[in-house]
This record gives C-alpha cells, sequence and structure tokens, in this order.
C-alpha cells in the first residue's frame, strides 16, 4: 500500500464516504416508507423492502470496510489471508446478488398481479413471499461462499488500486467471470418478465378500448403502468450499466482512478441510485393514504375482461 500517498487515500475514502452517505439516506428512507404506508403492507411491499435491505446491507459493509483498510493500511487487509478477509467479500457479493434476485421475484410478483389476478392473494400472501425474500437472500450468500476460498476471495485494494478485484489467480478469473455471467442472466431474465408482462398489458388495453367508453378509467390505468415500465426499465439499465462497467474495464485500463471509479464507486451508485429510482416513481403513491393494500385494480379488470369474452 506504500504506491499510495496519504492524500490519494483520503480522496478514495471522501468519495466513498460521501456516496455512501447518500445511498444510506435514500434507501433508508425506502425502507421506512414501505414499512409505514399501507399501500406496501403486501407481497410487493415485502420484495421491494428486501431488496433495499440487501442495498443497505451492500453500502454498510462497503463503507466500513474500504474505511477501516484505508485507515489501518496494512497489506494483510488487502490479501486471502485472513478468513475475515474473505468473509467481507462473500457478505458484499452476497447482498449484490441478493438485490438483483430480489428484483428479479418483484417483476415476477407484477406478472402475477396482472395475468392470474384472481388468485394473486392466494399465490402471494405475505407469510409466503416473506419466506420466498428469506430463502432467495439464503441462496445469494450460500452462492458466494465460494470466496471463502483462498484463490477465489473477493478483495479490496488488491495491488493498492482502491477497488474490489477477485484474486488474480487462475480459479480467482474463473469465478469472476461466472459472476459476470450469473449478474447478466439475472438481468436479462427480469428484463424477459417485464417485457412479457408489457404484452399483456398491451393485450388488456386493447380489450379495454373494445369493451369500455370510459376513456378516463383506461388513462389512469395506462398512467400508472407507464410508472411502472419505466421504473423497471431504469433499474434494468441501472443494473446492467454496472455489470458491464465492472467486468469490462479491468480488461482495457490501467488508472488506478478509473478502476476505482468502475468498480467501488459503481457498485456504490447501482445500490445508492436503487433507493432513489424507487422514491422518484412511488412519490406519487407515497403520498396518498387511502391505497387497498391488498387489490390491484387494473389487473383484476384484465382478469374480468378476460373472462367475459
Amino acid at each position: 500500500m506504500s504506491e499510495n500517498s496519504e492524500f490519494e487515500d483520503n480522496i478514495a475514502m471522501g468519495c466513498i464516504a460521501a456516496i455512501s452517505v447518500f445511498g444510506l439516506i435514500s434507501n433508508g428512507l425506502s425502507f421506512y416508507l414501505t414499512r409505514t404506508r399501507s399501500r406496501f403492507r403486501n407481497a410487493f411491499g415485502i420484495l421491494c423492502s428486501s431488496f433495499l435491505i440487501c442495498n443497505l446491507q451492500a453500502i454498510i459493509v462497503l463503507l466500513t470496510w474500504c474505511t477501516i483498510v484505508l485507515s489501518l493500511k496494512s497489506p494483510i487487509l488487502s490479501s486471502p489471508e485472513l478468513f475475515s478477509v474473505r468473509l467481507v467479500g462473500v457478505i458484499l457479493n452476497g447482498a449484490w446478488f441478493g438485490s438483483i434476485l430480489m428484483h428479479f421475484l418483484t417483476a415476477i410478483n407484477r406478472f402475477f398481479a396482472f395475468v392470474y389476478a384472481t388468485r394473486y392473494n392466494q399465490l402471494w400472501s405475505e407469510t409466503r413471499t416473506f419466506k420466498i425474500a428469506i430463502i432467495f437472500w439464503t441462496i445469494s450468500m450460500v452462492y458466494c461462499t465460494h470466496h471463502l476460498y483462498e484463490n477465489c476471495s473477493l478483495l479490496f485494494n488488491y495491488g493498492s488500486k482502491y477497488r474490489w478485484l477477485h484474486h488474480t489467480s487462475y480459479h480467482g478469473q474463473i469465478c469472476a467471470r461466472i459472476d459476470a455471467i450469473v449478474s447478466v442472466a439475472l438481468i436479462v431474465a427480469m428484463a424477459c418478465t417485464d417485457f412479457i408482462t408489457l404484452l399483456k398489458i398491451i393485450a388488456y388495453h386493447r380489450t379495454m378500448r373494445r369493451n369500455t367508453t370510459e376513456s378516463t378509467t383506461v388513462s389512469v390505468i395506462n398512467e400508472k403502468e407507464v410508472l411502472f415500465f419505466k421504473q423497471s426499465c431504469k433499474l434494468g439499465l441501472l443494473y446492467i450499466s454496472c455489470a458491464v462497467t465492472y467486468n469490462i474495464p479491468s480488461y482495457l485500463l490501467t488508472d488506478k482512478w478509473m478502476l476505482f471509479i468502475s468498480s467501488t464507486i459503481a457498485v456504490l451508485l447501482v445500490h445508492s441510485l436503487d433507493g432513489l429510482i424507487f422514491l422518484v416513481f412511488n412519490r406519487k403513491l407515497i403520498c396518498k393514504t387511502n391505497f387497498d393494500g391488498t387489490s390491484i385494480a387494473p389487473a383484476t379488470n384484465f382478469q374480468v375482461n378476460r373472462r367475459s369474452e
């Protein structure tokens, strides 16, 4: 770590701290709203709370560990020799995959809400959804236990470049590629689920135009659906951008500050902006207090109209 000056370490810590505080506020406020507003007292709210918890987990771990490493300046904290160092990588990467899995579950939840509205409350009860969220979070953590193996560890500031990096060994590079493939596969699956739901909504709109003359009802439903898909698209782009930014620059760049931005800062930003996007796209819903916490009107109408054909 002697390659980095005290001033450079302070700059890195300042950037990490600033973005982390922003992320803690955005995700913390979003989590508070999901647990206090009646609109989110359902399966959808549980899934939202779940990915917000994963975001908070990642931000807290990243902020704490980066501060420790850059403050103590001990080379052993950036090497895979200690079990505790390798465990940090497991917790951090587990939060990343946990967040993606929760977003994937949210996409599936919305698909069922529109297509299987009459069975939605039965299939997605609060108790069942809570258990599913716990199981998928556990799966993400168990999957990342390969980082406990010394040659597959995920380390911070390895090589004094202020970045999170898989071990440079042969097995470490294999783990890095597998993590990248799994991340992209989950994000693509989430996007495909949203696209299928969009096709169902388009079909629903066509049915509504044929069977109703109340244009105001259609416009209200359309506004909510457009809001939902804008949020889904932005979240998908956010995660795919982070996956690309994290993996590709390591093959093209050598400057430590560019690598710092493309890895540590990119991971922090994606978790922080996730909470902000939730706030922005749900600000109108959050301000209202007369929502029914268990029903989804557009989906119910969709199912009823299909039966009447």
